[in-house]
């Protein structure tokens, strides 16, 4: 019966090592490792970087001379984010450092739609008005939007957030720094 218990021991001791010793050679066989800058790219190129998508409800003034001659409410759909090919990385090995340069986030895509309209007078509501007025809120909410210094930075910010989660698992134990592409300032 001694004997029993003591095989047992040894039996449970070697599967307790084996199993811990296959576990850690494949938890470090399995990591991703930094190897270049373009290792990174290569990561990143696989996804598309949509990071700002932001609704509008504006009104947009017809004027004609400096006369109103109607206002048409509008929905708008405006999309942010950033080029990720024109992203790159500048790897430091000796200092463990990567420098990931971002580009300015830019308008992916703008969309308004005319949902009511005001007219000053009867005349102006004509049969070609709904063309006028898709290019009318168009060109608004471009201007709105080329205005919104906010919505640019807020997109670059949340493009650099979603690139450190792509790249994370590949720079444990670097220290990453996100500059905007091109100079300072988004």
């Amino acid at each position: 019966m001694k004997t029993k218990i003591i095989i047992a021991v040894i039996v449970i001791a070697v599967l307790l090592v084996s199993g811990t010793g296959i576990y850690i050679y494949l938890s470090h066989k399995s990591k991703p490792t930094l190897t270049t800058s373009s290792h990174l790219t290569k990561v990143i190129e696989k996804y598309d970087l949509e990071t700002v998508d932001y609704t509008y409800n504006s009104i947009a003034t017809r004027k004609n001379e400096d006369k109103e001659e109607y206002y048409v409410r509008y929905d708008g759909d405006v999309k942010l984010g950033v080029d990720l090919s024109q992203v790159t990385f500048d790897v430091d090995e000796k200092n463990k450092s990567i420098v990931v340069n971002v580009p300015k986030a830019t308008v992916q895509s703008i969309k308004a739609e005319p949902v009511d309209f005001i007219f000053t007078k009867n005349k102006y509501e004509t049969e070609t008005v709904i063309v006028e007025a898709r290019k009318l809120c168009k060109e608004d909410l471009e201007n709105k939007v080329k205005s919104n210094a906010e919505l640019y930075n807020r997109a670059w910010e949340n493009s650099s957030t979603l690139i450190d989660g792509i790249i994370s698992p590949f720079s444990d134990g670097y220290t990453v720094q996100y500059v905007p592409k091109g100079g300072a300032g988004q």
